[in-house]
């Protein structure tokens, strides 16, 4: 098991990614991607998808996820060449101004013949300053 890294992210970077989704998956645009995971070759980014709600806290107190799905060539001679890195996100409870953001885990759904059909079909909302309002 990896060692799992904690982060912090500003509460209004992340309500901007999932403003009126509630934690219906949404595909992001490159340019939507958190900061926390801009330093990931975008050559080996497929997607970036995120999901969650301030109002509807799910279990362990998650506010919300964002799921990684990456190429990664090391693994296609083992037939799973798409990797997915979950991160769990939840309040900070020491500074209203930011979610903690901690990953990435590792489950059965890490190592992948093919995307997910869950992601294929995702809705794709490219953020606009102007409609998200």
């Amino acid at each position: 098991m990896s060692k799992k890294r904690v982060k912090r992210m500003k509460r209004e970077e992340f309500s901007k990614l999932i403003r009126r989704y509630q934690w219906a998956p949404r595909r992001l645009a490159e340019s939507q991607y958190p900061e926390l995971f801009k330093n990931i070759p975008s050559e080996k980014v497929l997607w970036v998808a995120v999901s969650g709600s301030f109002e509807d806290i799910r279990e362990e107190d998650r506010i919300g996820g964002v799921s990684i799905f990456r190429w990664d060539e090391r693994d296609l001679g083992k037939g799973s060449p798409f990797n997915k890195d979950q991160y769990y996100v939840m309040m900070d409870n020491e500074n209203s101004n930011y979610v903690i953001v901690e990953g990435p885990f590792r489950d059965q759904e890490h190592w992948l013949s093919d995307l997910p059909e869950w992601l294929r079909n995702a809705e794709y909302y490219p953020y606009d300053e102007k409609t998200e309002q």
